[in-house]
C-alpha cells in the first residue's frame, strides 16, 4: 500500500522592483499529494560529489507539478534540484534541504 503525505509547491513570481532596483517577489503555494521516499544511495552518492544534499524524492502525478522549484515537508524548506519522468503517468522530484534556511 503507497502512503501519499501532503507537501506545498512553491512558486515565485517578480512583482516589481524596489526603490534601489532589487526585485520584489511573491511567494505562492498550493498543498499537493505526493509519495515521499528517501533518495536511493546511488542519487545521494552522486549528489554529494556535485556539491547537493539529497534527502528526498518526491513522486507526483506528473499532471501536478508546474515546474516549481522549492517546496515545503515537514516544517522545512526544499529546493527541487532535478526532476525525472518515472514513467507516463508520474514525476519525481529530487528535494535538497534549503541552505540556511535551519536555525543553529
Amino acid at each position: 500500500m503507497t502512503l501519499y503525505r501532503k507537501i506545498k509547491l512553491i512558486s515565485e513570481t517578480v512583482t516589481g522592483v524596489d526603490s534601489i532596483g532589487q526585485s520584489i517577489v511573491t511567494e505562492t503555494w498550493r498543498e499537493v499529494l505526493v509519495e515521499v521516499q528517501s533518495v536511493n544511495a546511488s542519487e545521494f552518492f552522486a549528489g554529494q560529489q556535485g556539491g547537493l544534499a539529497p534527502e528526498f524524492r518526491f513522486r507526483i502525478d506528473r499532471f501536478g507539478y508546474k515546474d516549481e522549484k522549492t517546496c515545503e515537508y515537514g516544517g522545512k524548506r526544499y529546493s527541487i534540484y532535478k526532476t525525472y519522468k518515472s514513467d507516463n503517468n508520474y514525476v519525481d522530484l529530487y528535494a535538497e534541504e534549503e541552505r540556511g534556511t535551519t536555525n543553529g
